[in-house]
């Protein structure tokens, strides 16, 4: 609130509006609007357990947890899997197509050989997020590296102000601060 008085001694006051205009509404809200301060950020997690087979294949059960760490809105999200050329080579079979566990998004798939989008829409509000599961069966000595076989998750998302955020996953099940 800025105040003053003019010259004929009266006392006139106006609250702050939005934007960079000091006159009129600045085409949000009304007259007399908070500067609202909003930061995009965004951060994905990427959990792994294994099953032994007993047969020289393993089961990789995967959760994703991608959460909008920003005070912005964050549209057109996309979450890429690529897996290692040695996990492509490994991968042996999908034991169970991409399930959006919690939040609100689509589940794309996931491809054993190439990059895969593994939803196919979500938009998160700040704070919020979702979880997806999936699974595949390895064969190690499919591949000749076996110490190679990995694979990260990159997440990008509309800000609404004409940027993009991005994270890679972390190895881990929190998707705040590093696992």
């Amino acid at each position: 609130t800025a105040s003053a008085t003019d010259s004929n001694g009266a006392s006139v006051q106006d609250l702050s509006d939005a934007g960079t205009s000091p006159i009129g509404n600045n085409g949000d809200g009304g007259t007399s609007d908070s500067t609202v301060f909003a930061a995009a950020d965004i951060a994905v997690a990427k959990d792994m357990q294994v099953v032994d087979n007993g047969d020289g294949s393993f089961d990789l059960f995967y959760t994703v947890t991608v959460l909008n760490t920003g005070s912005a809105f964050l549209s057109n999200i996309q979450l890429v899997d690529t897996p290692s050329p040695a996990l492509a080579e490994a991968s042996v079979a999908l034991l169970s197509d991409v399930d959006v566990v919690s939040g609100t998004a689509t589940a794309g798939s996931y491809n054993l050989a190439t990059s895969s989008n593994l939803i196919s829409v979500a938009n998160l509000l700040a704070g919020d997020s979702f979880t997806l599961k999936y699974s595949i069966r390895i064969v190690p000595s499919n591949t000749n590296d076996p110490s190679a076989i990995s694979n990260q998750a990159l997440v990008t998302a509309d800000d609404g102000a004409g940027g993009q955020v991005s994270d890679l996953s972390d190895n881990g099940p929190l998707a705040l601060g590093d696992n």
